[in-house]
């Protein structure tokens, strides 16, 4: 079983959780995979967590540190069509959906 979880951003705590996770996926044979919207956001000045993680992880959209580059913005419809191609790549049997009204998450669904 392939499980896919999404996030908008890896922060500190759900890398702790995401640790957790994979150990019990791993004990059952099944296979865990991270999405994140995005590498770092403005909201959440946590930086990139995402890459002290040793599982699987996909980033619809890198942030490069010392740029200008915006970051994608969850509820656009840039970062649900980069969600359902990233989906349709991954093919997983069960899918862990960040909400129900953003863009993101209908695209999830």
């Amino acid at each position: 079983m392939h499980i896919v979880v999404i996030f908008l951003n890896i922060g500190d705590y759900h890398a702790a959780r995401l640790r957790s996770a994979e150990n019990a996926c791993r004990e059952q044979g099944w296979k865990l995979t991270a999405v994140q919207v995005t590498s770092e956001t403005l909201e959440h000045a946590w930086g990139n967590v995402g890459r002290e993680l040793e599982i699987p992880l996909r980033t619809l959209h890198e942030h490069k540190p010392g740029t200008l580059s915006k970051t994608i913005e969850p509820s656009s419809q840039k970062a649900a069509k980069l969600l359902k191609d990233c989906l349709d790549q991954l093919n997983p049997d069960a899918v862990l959906v960040p909400g129900w009204s953003l863009p993101i998450a209908v695209a999830a669904l």
